[in-house]
């Protein structure tokens, strides 16, 4: 039923002018289909500008952002790494088109850039340090525009959305994704919390900003943000390159983060152990609760085998030890779980 309604949406959309607002999107047959969520409590928006704003970004970022020089680009899903590639902040670069920034194109396409409210500031530090004097401009604009996901059941959704909306570039099954001016929120669309958006990615085993994907200390691929379409192999040289390149060719991943079921997450906290029911082995780390799902950082064997029932985990939660069940998501490659086999 969503995606019957997203394809009917985007064929009318696609005969509409260009110069039409946004709010053809909410049409009413979307209504019943897709719940649309405010991110901006978690996530900030950084406006870069500049001459030399993608060059100096194709430098900094794990992904290749050429294709962001071309009108209509979608968005692209990336990440900026610490020099020994460890994880520092996760990014959604957006093009903002020339109709709605006012830039000029002798100045270079105006780019939005999504990241975690909480580091906001140490992002744009961090990219500053390594601009010198490069015509490029970062700015805080999380006053001016707001992050926003349309999302329904988990189900795939279009190949391509009526603008500004973009279908997610991590993964189909998270719906859709845009920056909107503050002033102007999404209408038509059933509203729902971000809690509920967070329990989508939990089920889906998508981690998302800095309290889930621990700066300074996870290394990005762990994380799956490869498979997420967050890392490019072919771009060239990066900020972490070296290392991350290394991991992936050595193809050795032990431990990654994955769904779990939980009965409750009363108590449960991120940073808490995992361990197995009886031994008490720590087989990892809680990275997210919502609901009855969460995230959790853990050794594949182990999570392999309790994902099929052979053992039984649980979180030493607040009070009480909570039972869990980690769950391989249908998105990830068939080879990933078997490098438990490999060299140490």
């Amino acid at each position: 039923m969503l995606r019957n309604s997203l394809r009917f949406c985007v064929h009318n959309v696609v005969q509409l002018s260009k110069q039409q607002s946004w709010k053809y999107f909410s049409n009413e047959s979307w209504q019943s289909d897709l719940n649309v969520a405010s991110l901006a409590s978690t996530r900030a928006v950084m406006k870069v500008t500049g001459s030399q704003a993608i060059p100096f970004l194709q430098g900094m970022v794990t992904n290749d952002v050429r294709p962001l020089e071309k009108p209509g680009a979608e968005p692209v899903y990336a990440a900026l790494l610490t020099p020994k590639g460890k994880f520092l902040h996760d990014l959604i670069i957006y093009r903002q088109e020339e109709s709605s920034s006012g830039a000029s194109s002798s100045q270079g396409p105006t780019l939005l850039a999504e990241l975690d409210a909480a580091g906001k500031q140490k992002a744009i530090d961090w990219l500053t340090r390594y601009k010198l004097r490069k015509p490029v401009v970062l700015e805080d604009v999380s006053s001016d525009y707001q992050v926003w996901a349309a999302f329904g059941d988990g189900s795939s959704g279009p190949a391509a959305a009526p603008r500004p909306w973009h279908r997610d570039p991590r993964l189909p099954e998270l719906g859709l994704r845009a920056v909107l001016p503050s002033s102007q929120p999404p209408s038509g669309l059933s509203p729902t919390s971000e809690e509920e958006y967070r329990r989508l990615r939990c089920m889906l085993g998508v981690a998302e900003g800095e309290t889930e994907i621990p700066a300074e200390k996870a290394a990005p691929l762990d994380y799956n943000l490869d498979e997420l379409h967050g890392v490019s192999y072919k771009k060239g040289c990066y900020i972490g390159q070296e290392r991350n390149s290394f991991t992936h060719y050595r193809g050795i991943i032990r431990k990654r983060v994955m769904p779990i079921r939980l009965q409750t997450t009363q108590g449960v906290k991120v940073g808490q152990d995992v361990v197995v029911q009886g031994s008490g082995e720590v087989v990892g780390t809680v990275r997210a609760a919502a609901q009855e799902y969460g995230l959790a950082y853990l050794k594949l064997s182990t999570a392999l085998q309790s994902a099929a029932g052979q053992v039984q985990l649980e979180v030493q939660g607040e009070g009480a030890v909570v039972p869990l069940q980690a769950q391989r998501p249908s998105w990830w490659p068939e080879a990933w779980g078997h490098e438990e086999g490999g060299e140490q």
